[in-house]
């Protein structure tokens, strides 16, 4: 199982390595990091805003979109094989962007309190935090990358004259 190495996992996938049962191991991990991922069960309790709201509704479009866009993808190419190969690039993909997006996170969360505090809503410790503009933003973002990155790697895995690229 690959968790970084997005291109021998594209190899493996277009030379037809990966068994049905290795992709349900993709499966499993990429399903249980998304409902850990799941911003609802940390804020259980939280109060729920309109930012929560438009936050719901604009993923559930890029997911719609994001999914079509990587169905579209594996269609240019050989047009086979696009449940194994989406869930199967997805986990390291999911991995690669959690590693990226985190620090440049904090960065400009840090940076952006700074300079434009009134678009945050932190609250002192004790109280109720509410949905504020950039982790609406910061999720819509991330959602966006994640669905062109598996595009693209589909489309590399799905279109053998398109190579591998470190």
């Amino acid at each position: 199982m690959y968790l970084w190495k997005v291109n021998n996992l594209i190899d493996d996938l277009r030379n037809d390595r990966i068994t049905e049962k290795e992709s349900m191991k993709y499966l499993v991990v990429t399903s249980v990091l998304y409902i850990l991922g799941n911003d609802s069960y940390f804020t259980i309790g939280l109060e729920y805003s309109y930012l929560d709201t438009i936050s719901t509704f604009l993923i559930i479009a890029i997911t719609i979109v994001g999914t079509l866009y990587c169905y579209s993808a594996n269609n240019i190419g050989d047009n086979r094989d696009f449940i194994k190969r989406f869930f199967c690039l997805s986990l390291p993909v999911s991995i690669r962007l959690l590693v990226i997006v985190t620090p440049l996170a904090i960065v400009s969360a840090v940076l952006a309190t700074e300079y434009w505090p009134e678009a945050f809503s932190t609250a002192p410790l004790g109280e109720t935090y509410k949905t504020d503009i950039w982790s609406v933003s910061l999720g819509v973002l991330v959602e966006v990358l994640f669905f062109w990155y598996v595009g693209y790697s589909i489309r590399k895995t799905s279109t053998p004259d398109i190579q591998s690229v470190n």
